[in-house]
This record gives structure tokens, sequence and C-alpha cells, in this order.
């Protein structure tokens, strides 16, 4: 971590026939048709065989193909509203795009734009959120236009980095950059165009055909080596966590490929009672991930994925006790952090924009873990001023039985609902409110943490919420390399 990234191709072409063939274990029992073809060097026909094998067996990641056409249909039926405001993002995205060169920036402005959230060059950066909208707009409505939009993203992933050639299959190659913010198409970015292709291809899989599966099924393979490779020693955060949770979707959706077997062994290894994922390091007693209250919903997200993986992806069907456990602490936290009007205090390592990084805020995401974890009372306190109703990529995540849950418990009421104090003595946030609803309420958070926050210490914050607006904030996280950082993450920089 840390090391420049000259090591990174900064091109990626589609595979040729034998490169194709190499790619998967032809020893699977899903490509006996393929095994013999390969054998005698007829890579054409050997990866046409595969590429039929691939169409028989319906893909399994964070959703389930047959639950993903299923569940579009359920919910364009319950909300018309969520093909519109798909539809809406889409409209404004081609509204940038005619007018500005760089294609992957416009359409990253063009959501924050559209819920009227400030954006930056940062937060413009290439993370794929066209595939978003597209695979969602083809299950909520069947309309071709949306599964052929998609496919020709496919076209423009070529300039996107690729891992490079090691000397070794299996060499460790550190090639990744530290941090988001550092200039190109950096490998956070590619982890998360990875896992929103994870989420949309048992969407759109079944209006490609052959050439367009290749193409994603290729480029999905060739990234999932370069995160091996990359981030399968590196101490677990978010940054790395990002690229591995990218990985193990890849494993699930294609077992046929031949890193698939080591890469859910490293998924198994780090979720299985001991891992990484599940020891005290990496979260304390109270579900606090240990990286801020900004990073805390990022984290929460990717341990959700990381679950639905584990019982949706896999074959086994099963997560262990221990990360169900991880991940159901993680939304209680949530449950008491999110204020009387849904937003969430800006300390430690946070920003405006961070809830937006998965498409996803605090309020919503308990939308979801209520769903996951038959938790009504996690619904009640989601919800804020923008509104009640999660986005159509929660309701997708909670999948079919989880989404039945969640339409039989109680709506939000947002305006009368009463909100109760809570004490997190582990990462040392202190939540005192009183009041009902949201214009009648107070909430304050004291932050007394020693814990590094993400480098962010924030000791001694205060922020104080009441008549219905933030009265008392703290700095949150400004620049990572701005001057005056250090001051600004000092104790006697806070209320």
């Amino acid at each position: 971590l840390g090391r420049p990234n000259h090591a990174m191709s900064s091109h990626w072409e589609p595979a040729t026939d034998a490169a194709f063939v190499r790619l998967f274990d032809l020893g699977h029992p899903d490509l006996q048709d393929a095994r013999p073809l390969a054998a005698k060097n007829d890579h054409a026909a050997a990866a046409q065989a595969i590429l039929e094998a691939l169409g028989r067996r319906p893909l399994r990641a964070y959703l389930v193909q047959d639950e993903a056409a299923e569940l579009g249909k359920q919910i364009a039926a319950d909300d018309p509203d969520a093909a519109r405001t798909l539809r809406h993002f889409v409209a404004v995205m081609d509204e940038h795009l005619a007018g500005h060169k760089h294609a992957e920036l416009a359409s990253r402005a063009a959501y924050l734009e559209s819920v009227d959230f400030a954006h930056d060059a940062h937060s413009a950066v290439r993370r794929g959120r066209a595939w978003y909208y597209f695979g969602q707009l083809y299950a909520l409505t069947s309309e071709r236009i949306w599964a052929e939009r998609a496919a020709a993203l496919l076209g423009q992933l070529g300039s996107l980095p690729a891992i490079p050639e090691g000397s070794g299959e299996d060499d460790f190659l550190p090639i990744l950059p530290w941090h988001p913010q550092d200039a190109g198409g950096d490998a956070l970015n590619v982890a998360h165009i990875v896992q929103i292709m994870g989420v949309v291809l048992p969407m759109l899989w079944p209006a490609w055909d052959a050439a367009t599966r290749r193409q994603a099924a290729a480029y999905l393979a060739h990234q999932a080596e370069g995160f091996y490779r990359g981030y399968r020693e590196d101490p677990l955060y978010n940054i790395p966590f990002h690229g591995l949770v990218a990985l193990y979707g890849v494993a699930a959706l294609f077992p046929q490929l031949r890193g698939a077997k080591k890469w859910r062994a490293h998924f198994e290894k780090l979720t299985g009672p001991g891992g990484s994922v599940v020891t005290p390091w990496i979260m304390d007693q109270d579900g606090f991930y240990g990286e801020g209250l900004g990073y805390q919903q990022v984290n929460t997200f990717l341990f959700t994925r990381s679950l639905l993986l584990a019982e949706r992806g896999f074959a086994s069907g099963q997560a262990s006790a221990e990360l169900r456990c991880v991940v159901e602490q993680g939304y209680r936290l949530a449950a008491d952090t999110v204020r009387p009007d849904g937003n969430a205090f800006l300390i430690g390592d946070h920003s405006a924009r961070c809830a937006h990084e998965h498409e996803i805020e605090y309020h919503e995401v308990l939308h979801l873990g209520a769903a996951l974890f038959n938790q009504p009372e996690w619904k009640a306190r989601a919800g804020g001023l923008r509104g009640t109703t999660p986005p159509s990529l929660g309701r997708f995540l909670m999948g079919r039985e989880g989404y039945a849950r969640w339409k039989k418990m109680p709506a939000p009421d947002l305006h009368g609902r009463a909100h109760a104090s809570a004490a997190h003595a582990g990462p040392g946030f202190f939540h005192l409110r009183a009041g009902r609803g949201v214009e009648r309420a107070c909430h304050g958070l004291l932050n007394v943490s020693l814990s590094a926050n993400h480098g962010h210490h924030d000791v001694n914050s205060v922020c104080i919420y009441g008549l219905g607006r933030e009265l008392l904030s703290d700095s949150g996280r400004l620049s990572y390399t701005a001057e005056g950082n250090a001051l600004q993450q000092a104790p006697n920089a806070h209320a």
C-alpha cells in the first residue's frame, strides 16, 4: 500500500479464444463438453461450449438470477416511482454526457446533482453508477433498451486498470493505490464497478447474447485475479475490503473460473470462525468497525454483501454465526446513530457524500437490515426528510423472502416516533435523545473515543440536533491532504 500505480497496465482487451478458455477450470463438471475440444486445441469450439455452459446455470452472487426477475416485477407493481426515479437519473446523466467529454465523470456528477448533493472532481470518479440504473431498469420494466445500454458499457471498460503480468500464477502484486483520491483510474473505482456488475449481472444475463456474456465474464475474471493478487494479504479495512468483496462476488457468479476455488477459500478463511472479518480487531462489542461514522455506513454495506454471498451466492447457502453477528451488530449501531431527520452527524472520516458511496444512506440501509434480520424496530428508525421508502437497490438486495417480510412491517412514522438515548462505550459514542418526530426532537452526540477513526481521533466531538436542524457540527473530514489537517483532527479543534 502507498506505492505508485506505475505497475498497472492502462488497457485491457477482450480475451482471444485461447485466452478465454484458459480462464476456466476445464475439470469443473459444468465444462465437460469443452474439455475434449480444448484438448484438441479447438479453442473457438471450446469457448462456445463454455458459454453454453454458463447460460445453463442461473447466476448467483448478492442476488439470485430467478429471484431478481421476480423481485423486479413485485417492486414495479408496488412502487411505480422506482423506475421513474431511475429514468430521471439516466436523463440527467445523459444530459451531462452531451456536454462532457469524460463520460465517467459526468455520470457520477449527474447522480449527485440529481439528489441535491454538492459534488467535486473526486466525487465524480468513475465508479460505474450507470450499471445500477440500467440493470434495475431492465429488471423493473423488461425493456431491452436498458440491457442494450448496459452491454454497450462493456465496450468502455478497455481504459480501466488491468493487472500486470507476474512471473508466477499466484504472485502477490502490491499494485493497488493507497487511497481513492490517487489520480487516474485507480483500483478502488474498479472494485466498485466489479461489485456493481455482481449485483446487476443476475438481472441482465438472460437478455444478453453470447458475445456480451463472454466479454463480461472475461473482464470480471481478469479483474478478480488482480484483486486476489493485490489485496489478499492486506490488513482488513474498507479499501482492500472493497476489492475482496468484488473478488468474492466473481467467484460466486462464475464457479467455473480457474481461480474461483482459491477465491472462495479465501472468503471462507476471512468470514469463518476466527477469520479477520469476525475478530474483535475489525469490530468491537458495540458493532463499531473502527473507521468513523462515515465509513461505518460503507463497511456495513460491504459486510452485508459478504453475508449475502455466503447465504445466496455460494452453494452452501449458509453464513457463519460469527459473520451474521458482525453484520447484525453493525445495523444495531446504525439504528442508534441515525438522527431524527434521517441523517448522521459528520464526525471522524466523514463528509456529506460518504453515504452515497454505495447509493444508500444511513436511514435507507436500516430498511435492508430490518428485512435481512427480521427487525421491525429498525424499519421504524428508517426514513428521513427525503422520504421513508428505500431505494430500489435496497429492495432488490432484500431478496424475495426479505422483501415479503419488510412489506408486512409497519411503515416508519417519521413525525411521530419517539427517540431513545443510546450509549456505546466501546467506540465512545454517547447519543442523548428526547422528544418525538423531526421538529420536536433533540439529539446530542458526545464522542470521547480514543480510537483512530480512520486517522481522525476526534476526541471531544460534540454535535447537537434540535428544532429540525443541526445546531452544532463537527468539521468531519475536510481533506486527506489539506494544510492544517493535523489541527483539524486534534482534540482541541473540536467542540
